[in-house]
């Protein structure tokens, strides 16, 4: 660890200006009502975060339709302990941006370190 790492990571924190929750599928659960089988999610973290768009897009064909998938890098605090397995994270809140709170992003790749500043999730939007 370099060490300014801990001065790097309480600045880092507070720029963080939006709050997100991780979540890890945990199995899937039977809905008598609906008929039907959904995924069973528990949440790992809530807290702040920081969304960054890669500005990176992919563009394929699904049913004759164009599909574009933006990537993003959603970046946690470096106490964020995060196991592997299927994740998905939602943004709960974005004070300078309406249109966030409620998106989906699934977490497409490893967890990589930022110089043991914080956790950075690559991910894709779902919704």
């Amino acid at each position: 660890m370099r060490p300014q790492s801990n001065v790097l990571r309480r600045k880092f924190r507070m720029s963080m200006t939006l709050t997100a929750r991780l979540q890890l599928k945990d199995g899937e659960l039977y809905d008598p009502v609906t008929n039907m089988i959904t995924p069973n999610w528990v949440t790992l973290y809530e807290g702040p975060a920081w969304l960054k768009s890669l500005d990176r897009f992919e563009q394929a064909v699904s049913a004759g339709q164009p599909l574009t998938v933006s990537n993003f890098e959603l970046r946690l605090p470096m106490d964020t302990s995060i196991p592997a397995g299927e994740l998905r994270a939602i943004i709960t809140s974005a004070p300078g941006d309406p249109a966030l709170p409620g998106v989906e992003l699934s977490v497409v790749g490893a967890v990589l370190d930022d110089w043991g500043v914080a956790r950075r999730l690559p991910c894709v939007r779902v919704t």
